[in-house]
């Protein structure tokens, strides 16, 4: 593996230089400033959710000491419950086992009110938002989404390590077939060299999003996430043209084989 230098942070651009500058450009970037006025960075909290949202249903994913999906014959397991108990499964004793996954357009719309939807993405095409919340030590496997992604790194620390669309070949991408399709098999944090000979060559990009940080990740840049701390993200996902025909048809094809990612 070779490391890379991680995407250079700057003041969030005006939208105009950001479609000129990072989106054309396919080029990773870390946005700083642009969440200050947010009413999340000061009230979200575990009891914040528990108290405004207690009794609200979301989805909350189940993961093997800290690690989501890792049997690509299983794919990942949800439950649905409601937010009090899915925030005490996040924080429980006994270390990470559930990580809640809220998708905004159908649950807890009242978050929408505590942020804002960037200027740098919200007249985007097909938007769509997550909430996330987790325990230090939760962990997304290597995986890429079609769309491109604007992460907000709300309150804790993530680390995230990313590997460009060229680099595909080298991490032994799961068949998409299987119940993780656009989910690599290799962990970049311990890899198997002896399983996985070609990521010995992979260009690795390895860095920490920092409370208020905005990341825009390109649409098939593979990325893997781990929370440093208790962790409250927030991201808005979007595709246009091409694009998004193929979120469309992946959408229909993750319905018809009930796989949820």
């Amino acid at each position: 593996m070779r490391s890379v230098a991680p995407p250079p942070r700057i003041a969030a651009p005006t939208p105009e230089v950001f479609e000129r500058e990072w989106v054309r450009a396919r080029r990773p970037v870390i946005l700083t400033g642009a969440t200050d006025h947010w009413p999340a960075r000061r009230l979200w909290s575990a009891d914040h959710f528990r108290e405004r949202y207690g009794d609200e249903r979301t989805s909350v994913a189940v993961t093997d000491a800290g690690q989501l999906a890792r049997d690509p014959s299983v794919g990942i397991r949800y439950q649905e419950t409601d937010v009090r108990t899915a925030i005490d499964r996040v924080f429980g004793g006994g270390g990470p086992s559930h990580y809640l996954i809220a998708t905004l357009e159908t649950t807890l719309r009242g978050v929408r009110t505590e942020v804002e939807v960037p200027a740098l993405c919200r007249d985007r095409a097909r938007l769509r938002s997550r909430l996330w919340i987790s325990a230090p030590g939760t962990v997304s496997p290597l995986h890429r989404d079609f769309p491109d992604n604007l992460f907000a790194q709300v309150i804790g620390r993530k680390r995230f390590t990313i590997l460009a669309p060229s680099e595909g070949r080298r991490v032994y991408e799961h068949s998409f077939r299987s119940k993780l399709p656009r989910v690599s098999a290799v962990d970049p944090e311990r890899p198997d060299l002896a399983r996985f000979p070609r990521f010995r060559g992979a260009r690795v990009v390895t860095f920490d999003l920092e409370p208020g940080d905005l990341l825009y990740l390109p649409g098939g840049w593979w990325h893997h996430v781990r929370s440093l701390d208790a962790s409250y993200s927030i991201n808005w996902w979007w595709a246009s043209g091409l694009t998004r025909l193929l979120v469309t048809a992946a959408d229909v094809y993750k319905r018809m084989r009930s796989v949820r990612l």
